[in-house]
């Protein structure tokens, strides 16, 4: 079997869960067939480490970003990467299968084409993007669907936002491939040396993106009213912050309650999964959201939003709230405190995690491969 896979994602993210989709299967999936060989094509520098096994072997091509100096036309970018990936593969046959980590096409290809869908955010909040290049990013993304010989969504939820938002879709065989959290996220023994926590109090738990969709500033709004915020903190764990959040949480007196957290690794992440009191997840929309798997793996309750793909992949494990409640999110928050991590919740929450592995993901993921090539060309849509 020949794959074929644009590590565009690669080069775009330092970390996430698109990428972690493909780092976590793709070396398993080579488990799975000894005859495997995955091409895996880069264009420049990669902002984090590549999958690695003997059967994935890295391929450079031309770097788009040296023939269009425009960054305000990314999807310029992407017409001309899609140019150099098609003769990057023109010699392979009709039996290898493209599958890119995100959104991308080789011009004129003619093989099997596989297409994963993590998400329809720019579809569902446009407003948050310029609207001429979601416009093209859309039309691009439409593309990617007609020439999809098979599609792989990450949740129902998913796979239903992309009936709705594209309905040729549903002429397509749509598989939906749960995700895991990686087995670094495990419950430790609570050391007493805390010196190295930014801070000293008890603590709830953010982690992640603060995109709009995410609800962040909903939640420190919120948290800035809580009866308990002088004796809780909020720990973030992402990327910097920016000026207009420096400035909310100036003008909401959290300076000595709220603490960023940058750069951990995984088991820098799960001590503080398995310290806090809480882990917090406020979104409006998720694809997935292996975080809560990652917290309920370190026996850290979650206080969540009630959205469709959050209690397709945690259950009735969380606290949930109505995002659209402040009062709620008040009540939820305030429930986590006097549960004191209840006991059976987090048993709940561990039994809950048992139904994922990256094992599995990786073994559907190759079915969809296998499933594909005992089709003749001819009958696959």
């Amino acid at each position: 079997m020949n794959l074929i896979v644009d590590g565009i994602v690669f080069e775009d993210q330092e970390h996430g869960g698109i990428s972690r989709i493909f780092s976590e299967t793709l070396p398993r999936i080579c488990q799975l067939d000894s005859t495997l060989d995955i091409q895996l094509l880069t264009s420049g520098p990669t902002k984090q480490p590549v999958p690695d096994h003997d059967q994935i072997h890295q391929t450079r091509i031309a770097n788009p970003q040296m023939l269009i100096s425009n960054r305000m036309f990314p999807y310029l970018k992407r017409n001309v990467r899609s140019v150099l990936l098609g003769k990057a593969v023109s010699h392979f046959d009709e039996r290898a299968i493209w599958h890119s980590t995100y959104f991308t096409l080789a011009s004129n290809w003619k093989g099997l084409n596989i297409l994963t869908i993590p998400d329809l955010i720019p579809e569902l909040f446009p407003s948050q993007y310029n609207r001429f290049i979601q416009e093209q990013f859309c039309r691009y993304r439409q593309k990617c669907i007609e020439m999809a010989d098979a599609i792989i969504c990450i949740s129902e939820s998913t796979a239903a936002d992309l009936r709705t938002f594209y309905p040729l879709s549903t002429r397509k065989e749509i598989f939906v491939i749960p995700l895991a959290a990686n087995k670094n996220f495990y419950p430790t023994p609570l050391s007493p040396e805390t010196s190295q926590l930014p801070t000293q109090k008890e603590f709830l738990l953010y982690v992640g993106g603060r995109q709009y969709y995410k609800n962040f500033k909903s939640l420190l709004d919120v948290y800035a009213e809580w009866e308990h915020h002088s004796i809780v903190d909020l720990v973030v764990v992402g990327v910097k912050w920016s000026s207009s959040e420096l400035k909310l949480i100036k003008d909401l007196n959290l300076e000595r309650d709220v603490h960023l957290v940058t750069k951990v690794n995984d088991s820098e992440l799960a001590r503080l999964y398995n310290l806090a009191l809480a882990f917090v997840y406020p979104s409006l929309y998720e694809g997935f959201g292996i975080p809560l798997l990652e917290a309920m793996q370190c026996g850290c309750p979650i206080v969540a939003s009630r959205i469709p793909s959050t209690v397709e992949v945690a259950g009735k494990c969380p606290i949930y709230f109505d995002p659209a409640k402040r009062e709620a999110l008040l009540h939820a928050l305030t429930l986590a405190v006097e549960e004191q991590k209840d006991e059976n919740r987090i048993k709940s929450g561990f039994k809950h995690t048992q139904n994922y592995s990256w094992e599995q993901c990786a073994k559907k993921t190759f079915e969809v491969y296998a499933n594909l090539l005992d089709k003749p060309k001819s009958c696959v849509i």
